[in-house]
């Protein structure tokens, strides 16, 4: 799913220390579905630039929430 600005403006997002500008047009991509396992996510991390805090999974071991910090900051 992606989300399409609708007029200019900036966005900042304190948790993560960023901020963005964003046009008329622009788009985030708000939704991806793939599969990986926690140790391929947890290194997908912090290749970008982020450090992971925490993770949930689900009991059968199919669906991981996790939380991340920015190392930037």
């Amino acid at each position: 799913m992606h989300l399409v600005c609708r007029s200019p403006q900036r966005i900042h997002v304190e948790a993560a220390g960023i901020t963005f500008a964003m046009q008329p047009g622009d788009r985030i991509w708000t939704e991806s579905s793939y599969k990986y396992r926690s140790e391929d996510i947890m290194t997908l991390i912090e290749n970008a630039g982020f450090r992971p805090i925490a993770q949930w999974l689900d009991r059968e071991d199919q669906f991981a929430l996790t939380l991340v910090e920015n190392t930037a900051r």
